[in-house]
């Protein structure tokens, strides 16, 4: 009986740990599958003049200011309907594809703005930064060596505040303006992903994963992603605006 016990016990252990690694591990699978629709975009844009110059509209004169505001109204109709567990799960990843895509367009236009003579190419070393900045931030959260959540207000109203400052950079061409914009967001999205990676752990700590099923972990992993490719892409827009400045 005790053998028994022990066996079931050992087994739990095992299944709950390897739910707790794989509501990580998930979440970055979703990050990196948008990540992936990006790249896509790029390939075809260096490949098809027609869809090369459809990219580039995206942010040219005012069809920006309509194209930003459609952005956030993805995302708003994303994190909504993924919250919602009456919707199949499917909607919200058809969403996120769209999302991806748009996104995709937006950094395929900024690579073309910075002179990028390889689009792929080029946003793969691009990447690289991101990425490590990823690790870093990521391991410092993941490990509570750095207690991010205490920021969190701060970021909120850091964000309010740049989303402001985005729409005056629409209505001027200063080179030193945008540059404290790029430093400041860079800023902001860098401890925001401190923030996403440790909400990720502590949530692992927290939840009873024996009364989950797979469905509201598969939701949870989703929303996580959503979260970590935008930080991502953030961090990457900021970046080929940097050195393209």
């Amino acid at each position: 009986m005790e053998n028994t016990k022990k066996s079931f016990l050992s087994r739990y252990k095992i299944e709950t740990s390897d739910t707790k690694s794989k509501l990580l591990s998930r979440s970055l699978l979703w990050m990196s599958l948008g990540l992936m629709v990006i790249i896509l975009v790029a390939w075809i844009s260096s490949v098809n003049e027609k869809f090369y110059e459809f990219a580039l509209t995206i942010s040219i004169g005012s069809n920006w200011l309509i194209a930003w505001i459609v952005n956030i109204a993805i995302i708003f109709a994303l994190f909504m309907v993924v919250r919602n567990n009456n919707i199949n799960i499917l909607v919200p990843i058809f969403i996120y594809t769209i999302f991806a895509f748009y996104e995709g367009l937006f950094i395929t236009t900024i690579l073309a703005f910075s002179g990028a003579r390889d689009l792929v190419k080029d946003l793969l070393i691009y990447m690289l930064i991101p990425a490590g900045i990823f690790f870093v931030m990521g391991s410092l959260a993941y490990f509570n060596v750095i207690n991010f959540l205490k920021f969190g207000p701060y970021i909120l109203f850091s964000f309010i505040g740049l989303l402001f400052f985005s729409l005056i950079m629409i209505f001027t061409n200063n080179w030193v303006v945008e540059m404290i914009y790029l430093i400041l967001a860079a800023a902001i999205f860098i401890v925001w992903i401190g923030f996403d990676m440790q909400i990720i752990a502590r949530t692992q700590e927290n939840l009873n994963y024996s009364s989950l099923d797979k469905k509201m972990i598969n939701r949870l992993s989703f929303m996580f992603g959503i979260n970590l490719f935008i930080d991502f892409v953030n961090i990457l827009s900021i970046v080929i605006r940097i050195f393209k400045a």
